[in-house]
């Protein structure tokens, strides 16, 4: 996943820095600024989750037994639990295939806008700075879940949030202010401003529709991977065939598209091609091992992982700009060292956030307890805290 997860965002702004022909009678190349082909192409490789699904179908690899844990925790807690086991927080009606296939398709809308946002955003930052912004969906979700979900947070969820605000502002100002790396391109200032604010805005999104899918999925009574190939499915259907002819004759800054354009440059660079033909594979495999960190692991290590992804991104964009081709990956100034303590700062954050950093001094800490120990939570007559719905165990990791 760590590997996967990395590759994904890496080769995603790769894509952006690489130059091909625009046409036969085009005398020099361009950059491929292709937002709408890339999201397809993520939506081509989740879509290719069905295929994994089926395979476990067929192999018989979904009729695994639970773990004691989590009969546990669906024996005595009923209509409690937490977020990452929607199986365990209440009983589930079983929906028909076509009643999946089409409520799936309302956050599979919430899933292309963000990513469109997010990737027209990735066009003009670095990914380093991109990956670190996402942090912004912990803020949105816990917000959005005490409006809708009536969520419970702590004192410590509140100062993990407020040190991820903290966070963004100093990851934002540095990215802002970073000079342009030598052997790229430079980036308008205005462009920088408004591929952070895209990000941010999609964050937002992606906050929603993880409430959308509590709130529509929880009668859903289907596999994971099952989920993220049919959310594949629909967001490739309308990125193809609805928004892609829409954006041909819309001219916004940065979402206007040329499909004509980007067949051209795709069969005429073989490396482009195989680039991101690379990408959907690897947007497959990270989806397809995400989910078993979420079946296998606890919301702790996935955070954990999420923290390395970030940190891998940015040492692997520092090493190909410095040893492998400096039009690529990124360069070390003074305002990386702001990124740097933005990164501590979030890192600090989201830890205590989710309970990795614990903070014993806080009067009111000791009531997580409950969620370690359902069974005396129960007992003693109160439900156990549901745990913060963000990144560790959204139904689908995506990129």
């Amino acid at each position: 996943m760590l590997m996967f997860g990395t590759s994904t965002v890496v080769i995603a702004k790769i894509l952006f820095s690489m130059y091909a022909k625009t046409g036969p009678g085009a005398q020099d190349v361009q950059l491929f600024k292709k937002p709408w082909a890339q999201t397809d192409a993520m939506f081509a490789g989740m879509l290719l989750c069905l295929v994994a699904h089926f395979f476990l179908v067929w192999t018989g690899k979904y009729d695994q037994p639970e773990p004691e844990k989590q009969k546990l925790i669906k024996k005595n807690a009923g209509g409690y639990g937490s977020i990452n086991s929607s199986s365990a927080r209440r009983p589930k009606s079983q929906t028909s295939d076509l009643q999946t296939y089409l409520i799936v398709a309302i956050p599979a809308v919430c899933d292309l806008v963000a990513t469109v946002l997010a990737n027209i955003g990735l066009q003009w930052i670095s990914a380093s700075v991109w990956q670190m912004l996402r942090g912004a969906m912990v803020v949105f979700s816990a917000i959005l879940s005490i409006m809708f979900l009536n969520r419970r947070f702590y004192l410590f969820n509140w100062i993990g949030i407020s040190l991820v605000l903290i966070a963004l502002v100093l990851v934002g100002f540095s990215c802002m202010n970073a000079p342009t790396a030598p052997g790229q391109v430079a980036e308008n200032p205005a462009n920088v401003v408004f591929g952070i604010i895209l990000v941010v805005v999609a964050q937002f999104v992606q906050a929603s529709q993880i409430v959308i899918e509590e709130f529509l999925l929880k009668s859903v009574k289907a596999p994971p991977l099952l989920i993220v190939g049919l959310e594949g499915f629909w967001g490739f259907i309308l990125t193809s065939f609805v928004f892609l002819p829409t954006f041909q004759h819309v001219k916004w800054h940065g979402f206007s598209e040329n499909s004509s354009e980007t067949g051209y440059m795709l069969t005429h660079n073989t490396t482009l091609l195989l680039t991101v033909l690379l990408y959907v594979v690897v947007i497959l495999l990270y989806n397809a091992t995400a989910m078993m960190v979420t079946q296998q692991f606890t919301a702790v290590h996935r955070t954990i992982l999420e923290a390395c992804r970030t940190l891998c991104i940015w040492i692997v964009n520092l090493f190909i700009y410095y040893e492998v081709n400096s039009g690529y990956g990124e360069h070390w100034s003074i305002w990386s060292w702001f990124e740097a303590l933005g990164f501590v700062v979030l890192l600090f954050g989201l830890f205590i956030y989710n309970e990795v950093v614990k903070l014993p001094c806080l009067p009111d800490f000791k009531t997580v307890e409950a969620a370690e120990h359902p069974e005396k939570a129960l007992e003693a007559g109160r439900p156990p805290p549901l745990l913060p719905p963000q990144s560790p165990y959204i139904r689908s990791p995506r990129i």
